[in-house]
C-alpha cells in the first residue's frame, strides 16, 4: 500500500510516518498544495497512492482545496466516487467534536483518533478495506 501524509511540522510528519508504515510505504507532504502535486506525480510515474492520511491541524481552507483538486483529478482521470483515493483525517486528540459532517460530504471517509496507537491505526484501517 502507498501512503500519502499530509502533516504540518516535521516531528509530527514523522510520528505519524512512522505509525502508518506499519500498513505501507509512507509519502510525506506538509500542505494541501504538496499533496495535490505529490497525488498528480502519482499518477504520472503510474505508482498512484492508495490512502490520504490528512492530519486536522491542517488549515481547512488549505484540507477543502487539496481535496477539492485531488477529486477534481480523478474526474479528468475518469475514476469515479467509488474508485477515488481513500482520504481520512487523523489526529492526536481524542475529540471528534472538531470533525463536522461537512468534511465527510467533501470526500473524507473516515477520521482516526488517537493515532499514536499503532494497533487502532491497524484496525481501523482493516474496517475500511485498506489493510489486511
Amino acid at each position: 500500500m502507498k501512503i500519502l501524509i499530509v502533516e504540518k511540522g516535521f516531528e509530527r510528519q514523522e510520528m505519524v510516518k512512522k505509525f502508518f508504515s506499519v500498513i505501507g510505504n509512507c509519502d510525506v507532504a506538509s500542505s494541501g498544495i504538496d499533496a495535490i502535486e505529490a497525488y498528480r506525480m502519482s499518477w504520472v510515474t503510474c505508482k498512484p497512492y492508495d490512502l490520504i492520511c490528512m492530519g486536522i491541524m491542517i488549515s481547512d481552507s488549505d484540507r477543502e482545496q487539496m481535496i477539492e483538486e485531488i477529486r477534481e483529478i480523478e474526474r479528468e482521470m475518469e475514476i469515479t466516487d467509488s474508485e477515488g483515493i481513500r482520504i481520512i483525517m487523523t489526529s492526536a486528540l481524542d475529540d471528534p467534536v472538531n470533525v463536522s459532517e461537512e468534511k465527510y460530504e467533501k470526500g473524507v471517509v473516515a477520521h482516526l483518533y488517537k493515532v499514536e496507537n499503532k494497533q487502532g491505526i491497524f484496525e481501523d484501517t482493516c474496517v475500511l478495506g485498506l489493510a489486511g
